[in-house]
């Protein structure tokens, strides 16, 4: 292995643990999130649906959900460079 293959390798590396490190949380969040809905449908149905749950416009659960959604898949681009980096240094000569 050469320089350059060494550099790719460990910039790759480098890109992959820190998306995986800035992933998680938004990640988690997420998925709280949508456990949170499930458990107010539920509710909902056991009470009969008196509210509707589905109503027009966006609230705040929805920018959030964007938000956090637009932060996974920036960080999983970073992953995929990462891995790509990776790659490049095994393939280069």
């Amino acid at each position: 292995m050469n320089a350059l293959n060494l550099v790719l390798l460990a910039a790759g590396i480098a890109a992959m643990a820190a998306g995986i490190v800035r992933i998680r949380g938004p990640y988690r969040r997420l998925e709280a999130l949508k456990a949170t809905d499930e458990n107010l449908r539920r509710y909902e149905d056991w009470r009969g649906g008196r509210r509707r749950i589905d109503a027009p416009g966006e609230t705040g659960a929805d920018v959030m959900r964007r938000v956090l959604r637009d932060q996974v898949r920036a960080w999983g681009l970073v992953v995929a460079g990462g891995l790509l980096l990776v790659f490049l240094a095994f393939f280069l000569r």
